[in-house]
C-alpha cells in the first residue's frame, strides 16, 4: 500500500499542559512497546503499519474492552483512528502484534503472523503521530491526560502530544522500539524509545520478564554442546539461543553475519560416512550455521558453514560427506546479525552413501593383488532403473562400484564380510543410465559373501559393480576388491603327494602341479620333531591330513603360487617347507609356510616362499587340510626351484643350411642332459652333440628336439620344434619362441 509521510511544521509554545501524563496505576503492565508506521510505502521493510504490546508485569493480563486509537502530530481535535482490541490475555513478558493498516502488495515483507489486524484497519504516518492504548473505546481527543489513558506515545519531533517529549522521527527503515525489550517506561517517550530497524514480534516470540537477567542456555559453550541424534530422516526439534553469549577461542564460521549469540549441538559421525543437517524458522527466520570436527572441544577444525541453503526461508542447511565413521562433529548455530533471537528448528540425519546410485559409483582400482577397501551400504536406498540382479534376496539398499576391464579380459572381484555378514553382487555393462546385467552372485566367496570370476570381458569397458545385504535387513559395512588375477595354470599330470615323509613325491616341475588334501591322507604321519616344528612355525597349527612332496633348490629362497579352491569346509591349507637332518627323522629346521589360506579369495593365487635355502639341497613341501578340511590346489612356480625350459638363437634371418643354438635353462647343479631328435630312433645327425646345456642344430626340415635333464631325485623334459623353409630370396624374419622357433619365414 502507498501512503504519503505526512510532516506537519507546528510552531509550538512549550506549555506544560500540552504534554500527557500516563496515570501510575497503568505504569506497571501492558505499554507500547514498538511502533512502525511507513508499512508499505516505497522502500519500506514490512508491507503493513503495526503497533507492538507488551506485558512488563510479572503475572498475565487481560485486555477486555480495550482499544488502540490513533491521532496526527497536532494536539488538538478528535482522534482519527480507534479499533477495538478483542479480548485477550496476555502473559507476563509476552508481546502482542496488532497489524494497524492493510497490507501492501509491492513494497516490503508481510509481518510475522499478527495476534490482532486492526478493524477498522487504521494508515499511520510513517514519521509523526499519536498512539495511545486505552482501557474502554470512547474516542479520544486533543492531548488527553485521563485515566482510561494505559500508554501514550508521541513518535517524531513534530508531534506535540506524548509523554513528556515524543521519540525521534520514524521512516520506511526506522522504527520505535521501548529501550530494555519493552521494560523501560519513565512516562518521557523521548527518555523510554530508541530508533532501530523494525522488528516485530507477536505472542509466539520469546517472553522477556522486565527485571530479569537471562542466563545463558546450557549449550552456550561447546564443550557443553546437547547432543542430536543422527535419524534414517529429517526431525527436526525446537532450542532456542535466547541470552546465548560469543563462544570464545573458536575458529569464526566466516558467513551468516556472526557477530555473537551461538549455541552449541554435537553427533556422531554414522558408518556411512555422510550427514545433513537442516535448521527450521521458528522466532529466528534468518539464521547461521557452521560444522567443526575434532576431538577436543576447545580444539575444533571448521568443515563448513551456510546462511540460507535450507528451503525453510532463510535458514541454513549443510551436507557433508566422507566425513571419518565413529568422529565427532559440533554444530554452531546463531542468528544473522544477532538481532532477533530466539526459538529456531534443528535436525541431523544420515544421508544415503555417496556410492547409492550407479551414476555415483566408488571406482576400484584393478590390479594383480586384492587390496581391500573399505566400503558401506548403510542407509542406501534401492536404485530405480537398473535391472533387477536376480539373486541374494535383492530387496534394494544397494551401493555401486566401478571397475576397468583389464587387457587380459578377466575380471575378478569379491567381498568380506563385516557387519553384512550375507552379501550379494552383480556386475553390469553399458552406461550408468543404461546398463544390462552380466551376472548375479550369492555366496561363492568366503562364508556367505558373494565373489565373481568375469571373464571374455572388453578390455577398457567399464564394468558396474552393484552390492547389498541379501534381505536388506543388516546393512553396514563391508570390504571388497577388484583384480586381474593370474589365470591358474592347468594341471600338468603329475603324480600325487606322498603319504610321508620317507616317501615324499620328487617335483621336478611345479608348474601346474595339482594335488588334494585327500581324507585318506588321515590319520597324520608325522615324527615328535616334525610336529613340533609345524606348530612352532605356523603358530600353533595342528596336523590332520597331511602329504609330502619334495624338490631341489636351485637358488636360496623359492617362490610359488597356490590356488586353492573347492573347499569342503571353507577352512583352507596348510603348507610347510622344511628339511629333515635325519632323512625324515630327527630334527626339523623350518624354511616358510602359510596356515589356513581360506583367508583368500578363491580365484586368487596365495603367494608362499621358501628362505634359507642351499643350492642342490632336497627340502621337502608338507601340504595338510585347516582343521581336516578337503580342498584342491594348483601350485605354480615363480623362481628357484629347479625346472627346464628351452630357447633357440639367435633371433636373426636363418635360412636352410643355417644353423641354430638351443640351450636348456632352469638346470639343477648336478643334473645331466641328453638332446635328441623326435620321434624317437629318428636321425640324431642334425645335432653337433647329445649332451651339454647347449648344442648346435642344422636341421634339413622341420625338427622337434627333446632335452631330457636327470637328477638323483628326478628326471624331467621339455621340447623345441624348428620350423625350416627352403628359401631362395633373403629369409627376413625369423620369429624366436621359447617352444617353437621359425627359422626363415
Amino acid at each position: 500500500m502507498k501512503k504519503i509521510i505526512s510532516i506537519v511544521a507546528v510552531l509550538v509554545f512549550v506549555c506544560t499542559s500540552v504534554f500527557a501524563k500516563k496515570p501510575s496505576v497503568a505504569s506497571t503492565s501492558i505499554v507500547i512497546s514498538q511502533i512502525y508506521g511507513a508499512g508499505g510505502n516505497p522502500g519500506a521493510l514490512y508491507n503493513a503499519d503495526y503497533v507492538e504490546l507488551h506485558n512488563k508485569s510479572n503475572v498475565a493480563v487481560t485486555l477486555n474492552g480495550y482499544s488502540i486509537q490513533y491521532a496526527s502530530p497536532s494536539a488538538t481535535g478528535t482522534w482519527s483512528g480507534k479499533s477495538k482490541i478483542p479480548t485477550v490475555t496476555i502473559p507476563a513478558g509476552g508481546y502482542y502484534l496488532i497489524q494497524m493498516s492493510a497490507a501492501g502488495i509491492t513494497n516490503g515483507v508481510a509481518l510475522p503472523t499478527p495476534d490482532y489486524v486492526s478493524s477498522p484497519t487504521i494508515s499511520m504516518s510513517g514519521a509523526n503521530a499519536r498512539i495511545a492504548l486505552v482501557s474502554d473505546t470512547v474516542t479520544l481527543s486533543g492531548c488527553p491526560t485521563t485515566s482510561n489513558i494505559i500508554d501514550l506515545v508521541g513518535y517524531g519531533t513534530a508531534t506535540v502530544c506524548s509523554e513528556t517529549a515524543p521519540t525521534d522521527t520514524l521512516g520506511v527503515s526506522k522504527a520505535a522500539f521501548r529501550n530494555n525489550n519493552g521494560c523501560d517506561d519513565t512516562n518521557n517517550n523521548f527518555a523510554d524509545f530508541s530508533i532501530a530497524s523494525p522488528n516485530p514480534r507477536n505472542s509466539l516470540s520469546p517472553i522477556y520478564l522486565c527485571g530479569t537477567v537471562i542466563a545463558a542456555p546450557i549449550n552456550d559453550d561447546p564443550c557443553n554442546a546437547i547432543y542430536i541424534s543422527s535419524d534414517t530422516v529429517c526431525n527436526f526439534q525446537t532450542f532456542s539461543n535466547i541470552g546465548a553469549t560469543a563462544s570464545q577461542g573458536i575458529v569464526a564460521p566466516g558467513c551468516a553475519n556472526y557477530i555473537g549469540g551461538d549455541v552449541w549441538f554435537y553427533t556422531f559421525v554414522p558408518a556411512s560416512g555422510s550427514l545433513n543437517f537442516d535448521t527450521q524458522s521458528g522466532v529466528i527466520r534468518d539464521g547461521g550455521m557452521a560444522i567443526y570436527s575434532g576431538g577436543n572441544c576447545g580444539a575444533l577444525n571448521l568443515l563448513a558453514c551456510d546462511d540460507d541453503a535450507s528451503v525453510n526461508g532463510l535458514m541454513p542447511k549443510i551436507q557433508l560427506n566422507g566425513l571419518t565413521p565413529g568422529d565427532t562433529i559440533w554444530i554452531r548455530f546463531w542468528e544473522y546479525g544477532n538481532d532477533n533471537n530466539g526459538t529456531f528448528g534443528i535436525c541431523v540425519n544420515v544421508l544415503p552413501p555417496s556410492n547409492d546410485d550407479p551414476c555415483y559409483a566408488t571406482s576400484l582400482n584393478v590390479g594383480n593383488d586384492c587390496n581391500y577397501v573399505d566400503a558401506t551400504n548403510a542407509n542406501a536406498t534401492a536404485s530405480l532403473g537398473s535391472p533387477d540382479p536376480g539373486c541374494a534376496g535383492y530387496l534394494g539398499g544397494d551401493v555401486w562400484f566401478t571397475a576397468i576391464v583389464p587387457a587380459s579380459g578377466n575380471l575378478y572381484v569379491t567381498t568380506q564380510a563385516n557387519v553384512i555378514t550375507d552379501g550379494g553382487m552383480a556386475l553390469y555393462s553399458g552406461t550408468c543410465n543404461a546398463l544390462s546385467l552380466i551376472i548375479c552372485d550369492d555366496n561363492s566367496g568366503t562364508g556367505n559373501m558373494p565373489e565373481i570370476y568375469a571373464t571374455g570381458l572388453t578390455p577398457g569397458s567399464t564394468i558396474w559393480i552393484r552390492v547389498w545385504e541379501n534381505g536388506n535387513n543388516n546393512n553396514g559395512s563391508f570390504r571388497i576388491c577388484a583384480t586381474n588375477p593370474p589365470i591358474r595354470p592347468a594341471c600338468n599330470g603329475n603324480r600325487a603327494a606322498g603319504t610321508s615323509c620317507d616317501n615324499a613325491t620328487p617335483v621336478c616341475n611345479f608348474n601346474g602341479y595339482c594335488g588334494n588334501t585327500s581324507a585318506s591322507y588321515a590319520p597324520p604321519h608325522y615324527w615328535a620333531e616334525l610336529d613340533s616344528a609345524f606348530s612352532l612355525c605356523l603358530g600353533g597349527a595342528s596336523l590332520e591330513n597331511n602329504s609330502f612332496v619334495k624338490f631341489t633348490a636351485n637358488a636360496t629362497s623359492a617362490l610359488f603360487n597356490v590356488w586353492v579352491y573347492n573347499s569342503q569346509n571353507g577352512d583352507g591349507i596348510q603348507a610347510f617347507f622344511f628339511e629333515s637332518a635325519g632323512n625324515c627323522s630327527g630334527a626339523v629346521i623350518c624354511h616358510g609356510g602359510y596356515n589356513n589360506s581360506s583367508l583368500f579369495p578363491s580365484a586368487l593365487p596365495h603367494t608362499i616362499s621358501a628362505t634359507n635355502l642351499i643350492i642342490g639341497q632336497t627340502y621337502y613341501l608338507m601340504f595338510d587340510g585347516y582343521a581336516g578340511d578337503v580342498c584342491d590346489y594348483t601350485i605354480e612356480q615363480i623362481n628357484s626351484v629347479a625346472t627346464l625350459s628351452l630357447s633357440a638363437s639367435p633371433d636373426s634371418s636363418i635360412c636352410l643350411g643355417q644353423s641354430v643354438q638351443m640351450t636348456a635353462n632352469g638346470v639343477v647343479n648336478g643334473s645331466s642332459l641328453l638332446w635328441r631328435v623326435l620321434p624317437y630312433g629318428s636321425d640324431q645327425s642334425s645335432l653337433n652333440t647329445s649332451t651339454g646345456t647347449s648344442v648346435i642344430a642344422t636341421p634339413t626340415a622341420t625338427t622337434t628336439y627333446q632335452v631330457i635333464a636327470s637328477s638323483s631325485t628326478c628326471s624331467y623334459s621339455t621340447s623345441i620344434t624348428i620350423n625350416v623353409n627352403n628359401c631362395n630370396t633373403f629369409c627376413d624374419s625369423v620369429g624366436i619362441v621359447n617352444n617353437d622357433t621359425t627359422i626363415c619365414s
